[in-house]
């Protein structure tokens, strides 16, 4: 028997409600948030969208910690190493290491929990561009995320992650996908700025000698 209300109506049980639904690709904006370029916000479809995730960048470990909106289920968080070129992520519990492919190619595989311990690469795309990425499963040649470069580089806006509909197959994956992808640019990003600033600082120094 249901219980019933003071007015003597009987109450039925809540039902829970439904999960979203999203067509896809579902594309997430991704853009820095502040001038220190510190802070980093992932939101549905544009920079005006619902915000899912929000990650603080520092210089200290851990150097990417993810915090969610919504039915994501982190918080998580990303490490990178001063002598390896390892990333170690915490994400929905589990510990994942993204290890390069290659010591000449910029690709990382790791093993995604949320598929059961399929391996997954983030590889240059087809349409390469700087900091265009894909998430691929090698083995199938199943896509399951893209992240497109924004058009020019900007202390704001970093780009779009495309997340295709084979990431709506298992859960957790998406919130793995966001991770593991977030913190393969951000490296390259993060070592592309402290190259231009040696070279800067290199070509500072020659010309002053040669006055």
């Amino acid at each position: 028997m249901y219980p019933q209300s003071q007015n003597g109506y009987t109450q039925q049980p809540q039902q829970p409600s439904p999960p979203p639904t999203h067509s896809y690709p579902r594309t997430l904006d991704v853009a820095f948030t502040s001038w220190t370029g510190r802070h980093l916000r992932v939101c549905e479809n544009d920079a005006n969208g619902a915000l899912l995730y929000a990650a603080d960048l520092k210089m200290r470990k851990p150097h990417m910690l993810f915090q969610a909106e919504g039915s994501a289920q982190l918080p998580a968080s990303v490490i990178f190493h001063s002598f390896s070129r390892t990333i170690d992520v915490t994400v929905n519990g589990h510990e994942i290491a993204l290890r390069p492919t290659s010591k000449w190619k910029y690709e990382f595989a790791f093993e995604s929990p949320a598929l059961g311990g399929k391996q997954l690469v983030w590889k240059k795309s087809k349409a390469w561009k700087f900091l265009n990425i894909e998430c691929v499963d090698e083995a199938s040649g199943t896509v399951y995320a893209r992240f497109v470069m924004h058009k020019g580089l900007s202390t704001k806006k970093a780009g779009k992650l495309e997340i295709l509909e084979p990431a709506a197959s298992a859960q957790g994956l998406l919130d793995e996908l966001v991770v593991t992808g977030l913190a393969d640019v951000y490296l390259q990003l993060m070592q592309t700025m402290s190259a231009n600033s040696a070279a800067g600082a290199s070509a500072s120094v020659s010309a002053a000698v040669s006055v």
